[in-house]
């Protein structure tokens, strides 16, 4: 019997807006002091510090995304200048057209546990649980200038996990793996009791945004319990030939951007896109019917027969309210492939692999 235990840390920062640098710094100067060099030239003097040096090696640094207009490292309108000899109202632009700022960071604190037992002779059972620690979050502003901006501030820390189980049981003339898996996700947000009842915008402070448990618009959402059954079936026909057979359920859970994007939407703006935390997870029902033949030593011929069923597929749908209508992620989608895979594949000879399909 074979014990593993993994215990892994992982954290993610993912931030877009504009570069607050050394040209943003002397275009806003200019912008501020047009007919005055000596003042523009006093203001980069006064804040060159401030902004990103341009070295590789240190981090960006953005501007702040805010409509003050006391803030010179805010956000500013894109501006239009016929600079272009064939220029074009609304289409070309000659300054910069950077109009959203978003941060995103998740952490993953995860535990596994492995054990895959010789049972006997003919049984070799394995089995596993893995559990998943997140936290995720979200601080998007788009048209930050604008007095109605499309924002989106969010703190979650849902919770998942799986359980599996398989046994291999090898016979004379036949190999079966049988096991099924159990996967669990948790939310740790609420859905709308109406989605025809929307809730107001949030301001800019994490701790009032909609949609989490304290909030009084939120009905409870159900956690995501699925099982996946698997079924493989090996036999060989000759010392160079094998039939096989595979059967499977895979479950994908939905993006956390699916779950979470602003449960508190400004409806002031059209265009809204909005995240459902009751979206339950998709599933890939697959067959698979394929025979394995070697040519020679170390060359072998495989072909293989596959259909897949797949269920709750994410799709948004449009919910047509006042004052403006808005999408929402729902489970609408479904999807069926079927096809048939040739591969010839060699193994390292003289230097040489390759595997052609």
């Amino acid at each position: 019997t074979f014990y593993e235990a993994k215990l892994g840390y992982f954290t993610n920062d993912f931030t877009i807006g504009r570069r607050l640098d050394k040209n943003f710094l002397e275009r806003t100067a200019h912008d501020m002091f047009p007919d005055d060099p000596d003042a523009a030239q006093a203001f980069i003097n006064q804040h060159k510090d401030e902004v990103w040096s341009g070295d590789w090696w240190e981090d960006y640094k953005f501007c702040v995304p805010t409509p003050d207009e006391s803030e010179w490292r805010r956000y500013r309108e894109r501006r239009q200048e016929q600079n272009y000899p064939l220029a074009i109202d609304n289409m070309f632009w000659s300054h910069y057209d950077t109009r959203n700022y978003q941060t995103r960071g998740s952490d993953v604190l995860t535990g596994k546990l492995d054990v895959t037992s010789q049972v006997d002779f003919h049984n070799q059972v394995k089995t596993g649980l893995e559990v998943n620690s997140y936290k995720i979050t979200r601080h998007y502003n788009s048209l930050p200038w604008d007095a109605q901006p499309f924002i989106d501030i969010y703190e979650y820390k849902p919770l998942g996990g799986a359980f599996y189980v398989q046994d291999k049981i090898e016979l004379q003339g036949l190999i079966v793996n049988v096991g099924g898996r159990v996967d669990y996700l948790s939310k740790d947000a609420n859905i709308w009791k109406d989605e025809m009842v929307v809730p107001s915008r949030p301001d800019l402070e994490p701790d009032s945004v909609g949609g989490r448990d304290t909030d009084p618009w939120g009905a409870e959402s159900k956690n995501n319990w699925s099982f996946s059954p698997r079924l493989g079936i090996s036999h060989p026909i000759s010392d160079k030939m094998t039939m096989f057979f595979n059967y499977g359920h895979f479950i994908q859970q939905p993006r956390f951007l699916e779950l979470y994007e602003s449960l508190a939407p400004n409806l002031q703006r059209a265009n809204q896109r909005v995240g459902n935390p009751g979206l339950a997870a998709a599933r890939n029902i697959q067959y698979e019917l394929g025979l394995t033949r070697a040519i020679t030593s170390d060359m072998k011929f495989n072909i293989t027969a596959y259909y897949k069923d797949v269920y709750n597929m994410i799709q948004s749908e449009r919910i047509f309210i006042v004052p403006t209508p808005y999408d929402v992620y729902k489970n609408l989608d479904y999807s069926n492939v079927k096809g048939m895979e040739l591969t010839l594949s060699q193994r390292p000879r003289k230097f040489i692999s390759f595997d052609l399909s």
